[in-house]
């Protein structure tokens, strides 16, 4: 695998995954960029996430509080209220009546900003599926192209390529 394209997908994960914002890059296979909270006017360059194991296991530690803050917005009790003011017809709407809580739940939690189950089933088939000791195979790479697949694309307004 080359630099260039290591680097590449260094700062699509910086922009879809841990929320940079992307200013540049150049010749060198270097990215910079601005991390979530920076206050600094000058932009930084942009972490290995694709070649250093300690920056993409952030990636994973990302992935897993972005789908923890989702799931935390999915009121269960709110949906059951609302599950017991629908009409039969409503209810028959559901394909699977035993996970009808669930689904409302999640409709009214609004679209997931992530694909968790496309994270995680993207990592089990590129690695060893040996699991518990799966996870020491991970190459940093697998866990960065997983991660950025499970977001959908984003447009670049500033027409950085």
């Amino acid at each position: 695998m080359d630099n260039h394209k290591k680097r590449e997908l260094d700062c699509q994960v910086a922009e879809k995954v841990m929320g940079w914002k992307v200013k540049g890059k150049d010749s060198d296979w270097r990215c910079w960029g601005i991390p979530p909270g920076w206050t600094a006017p000058e932009s930084v360059e942009i972490p290995r996430y694709s070649s250093d194991i300690a920056s993409a296991w952030k990636v994973v530690e990302r992935m897993r509080d972005l789908w923890t803050a989702y799931t935390a917005r999915m009121d269960r009790e709110a949906a059951y209220k609302k599950f017991l003011e629908m009409t039969q017809e409503q209810k028959a709407m559901y394909l699977d009546p035993s996970g009808i809580v669930e689904a409302i739940s999640v409709e009214m939690a609004g679209p997931e900003p992530f694909s968790a189950e496309a994270f995680f089933n993207r990592l089990h088939r590129k690695i060893d599926r040996r699991w518990p000791w799966a996870f020491f195979y991970l190459d940093p790479f697998l866990i960065c192209e997983a991660a950025v697949a499970a977001f959908p694309p984003v447009a670049h307004p500033s027409g950085i390529k």
